[in-house]
């Protein structure tokens, strides 16, 4: 084995592979098929056929008409790393690092693979994103048997605790850079090192982690690659909302204070043994599920919305953002186009597929919210930024009042299969089951896609429940 490199402080990072965290859900559902196998390389090749079968993965030379083993084996490389030979093994644990650092997965190199109670509840649809990650963040450690680094606390309980602190004074952009330097989480430390220090620029920022911290990454590493993936996790587990004046600032989901202060009132912390020892980081995550699933389950519980709070979320947006049909039209078309319409740098974290139910959602009160109910179902934070898809157990978007239920289904899919399989019947089963449909004399349903195969477009005709 290669012998390990002395640990060093680093900057907080999360691996690339990954960039999107609700894409962990469609990965943990493929691998869960092989939960329980031994993690040879056959095993692996197996695996990896299943995600380019399924789309998982998109960009590669593979050729999908050929033998797709064969030409994983010939065109897949990765340099060797977390225990994995260099190839495709290595390629694929670029997929499990994240998710094994948050304590989803237990993915050892010829060793079993494992999944932990609250990636199978995620799976099952027990739990959304939003939910999972708030809990799993609880578990995380800086110091870990997947990273190499001299840095040892829990980064997500820090930095809420640090906007706990500021309140609404928030948090600049430039400030939470610094957050992700912290060495050692000490709250007080932190709160005195940015009030001492004054950075009017990226430049005087530079020049301060130059200084103090020994940096020399590149400019985009400091400021772009590693601090948007550190956003989105932050985002999706529903902790913090973003404003845009000028720059970036953070803040807590002020709807979230009291789910935030039960986790951040349950203690833990791994022992010098656990932080080394991948199963043993496993079993500690794992003992923590019983209490912090009472807390989600008291904060679903706590949670009755009204029709006047979807309403007030969604027109602060187009408030705040000047928002007119035309102009969310427009962000539509161009995001159908692969570009980035970004009317607020915020919008910037906020995942296309999740872009696309957001931006209907704006559409449809803007045109009928004088007259119905708009409710869209994703997670949202207090000031009306999506943090997530809605919960599979329900649909997207939904329109309503004493005589109409009408139910729109949003998706990115442009794969045929894919979208056989993920959007007809279980829309169905969304526009019967709902608790807003139920005692609806007339039900309509709409599918809003890039692009509608015929053979989708078949199962709702020949369904005769509404029109598509």
């Amino acid at each position: 084995m290669r012998k390990r490199r002395l640990p060093k402080f680093k900057q907080l990072q999360f691996d690339t592979a990954l960039r999107d965290p609700e894409r962990c859900k469609e990965i943990l559902s493929i691998i869960s098929d092989f939960e329980g196998r031994t993690l040879t390389d056959e095993c692996i090749l197996d695996i990896m056929s299943v995600m380019y079968e399924k789309r998982f993965i998109k960009k590669s030379q593979i050729d999908l008409n050929a033998e797709l083993k064969s030409e994983i084996q010939k065109h897949i490389s990765h340099k060797a790393d977390g225990g994995y030979p260099e190839g495709y093994q290595a390629r694929f644990w670029t997929y499990m690092r994240t998710l094994s650092e948050f304590c989803f997965v237990l993915a050892p190199y010829n060793g079993e693979l494992k999944l932990s109670l609250i990636a199978k509840k995620l799976i099952n649809n027990e739990l959304d994103e939003q939910e999972a990650f708030a809990i799993q963040s609880m578990k995380f450690n800086r110091k870990s048997p997947y990273k190499n680094v001299s840095n040892d606390f829990n980064y997500f309980r820090f930095i809420v605790k640090v906007l706990v602190h500021l309140g609404r004074q928030k948090l600049s952009f430039e400030n939470f850079i610094l957050s992700m330097f912290n060495r050692d989480g000490n709250l007080q430390s932190f709160l005195q090192e940015i009030e001492a220090s004054h950075f009017l620029d990226e430049g005087t920022l530079i020049a301060y982690l130059k200084t103090q911290y020994g940096v020399t990454n590149k400019r985009n590493t400091i400021f772009q690659d590693y601090p948007d993936a550190v956003i989105k996790m932050l985002r999706i587990t529903g902790f913090i909302t973003l404003s845009y004046k000028e720059k970036l600032y953070l803040s807590l989901n002020e709807d979230k204070m009291d789910f935030i202060n039960a986790l951040l009132a349950v203690p833990f912390e791994y022992t010098e043994e656990e932080k080394v020892d991948p199963l043993k980081f496993f079993q500690k995550a794992e003992s923590l599920n019983d209490r912090l699933l009472g807390i989600v389950e008291k904060d679903k519980n706590a949670n009755t919305l009204t029709p006047e709070f979807y309403s007030s979320k969604l027109e602060n947006v187009i408030q705040t953002y000047q928002l007119n049909e035309n102009k969310v039209v427009s962000l539509i078309e161009k995001l159908n186009k692969n570009k980035s319409p970004l009317p607020s740098e915020e919008f910037k974290y906020i995942p296309d597929p999740l872009k696309l139910e957001f931006y209907i959602s704006l559409l449809v009160y803007m045109k009928y919210g004088n007259d119905f109910n708009i409710k869209p179902n994703y997670k949202m934070d207090s000031v009306g930024m999506p943090i997530s898809h809605a919960p599979g157990n329900q649909g997207d978007i939904e329109i309503y009042d004493a005589t109409i239920y009408w139910l729109l289904e949003v998706t990115l899919v442009r794969n045929k299969t894919q979208q056989i399989n993920n959007e007809t019947t279980s829309v169905i089963r969304h526009l019967i089951t709902s608790e807003n449909s139920l005692n609806s004399p007339k039900k309509y349903l709409s599918l809003v896609a890039p692009v509608i195969h015929q053979d989708t477009h078949n199962y709702y005709k020949n369904q005769g429940s509404g029109k598509l």
